[in-house]
């Protein structure tokens, strides 16, 4: 018997839901707990590599930028699987973003010295290369940032789950 009682069948989630504090810390807490759950929904270990890189740079910004590493903001987490792909929706208090959109980021230019490297922007640019689907609006006083990754497939071999 499955762990959702019946027969043959697995409970697998399909959604993700966490509220934390905008701390470096609390991010770090919030993104092993991410991992943990990707796992339970059975995505392969390189697409939760992907989505964990995605959502680590954008959590990032959100505590060093948008609520600069504030306990009292509460930034909030939505992950959901559907049709071959996680969304992702983060919603936090902090300033709004420069330009009341994403960054593009920024691609290293291999032949350049090191001091002439631009000090940010390398994250959004791995955010927009990884995420086909990159969306930011400003509601109210919150940041809503959306996210859509591609998921390649699943550790069971079945493809993309349903």
């Amino acid at each position: 018997m499955g762990k959702d009682g019946k027969a043959g069948q697995t409970y697998r989630p399909d959604a993700i839901a966490l509220r934390f504090a905008a701390t470096s810390a609390d991010v770090r807490s919030s993104m092993i707990l991410v991992r943990k759950m990707l796992g339970v929904m059975e995505l392969s270990q390189d697409d939760i590599g992907r989505v964990e890189l995605v959502l680590a740079e954008a959590l990032n910004n959100v505590v060093e930028h948008a609520c600069v590493d504030r306990a009292d903001h509460l930034v909030l987490l939505d992950l959901s699987h559907e049709s071959g792909r996680l969304n992702c929706r983060i919603c936090d208090p902090g300033n709004p973003m420069p330009g009341a959109q994403p960054p593009d980021g920024h691609k290293a230019d291999p032949t350049a010295a090191l001091d002439d490297l631009p000090e940010g922007g390398f994250g959004w640019m791995l955010i927009r290369e990884l995420a086909d689907v990159v969306k930011y609006q400003r509601v109210g006083d919150e940041n809503h940032l959306f996210l859509s990754i591609p998921i390649a497939s699943s550790v069971n071999g079945l493809g993309p789950h349903p």
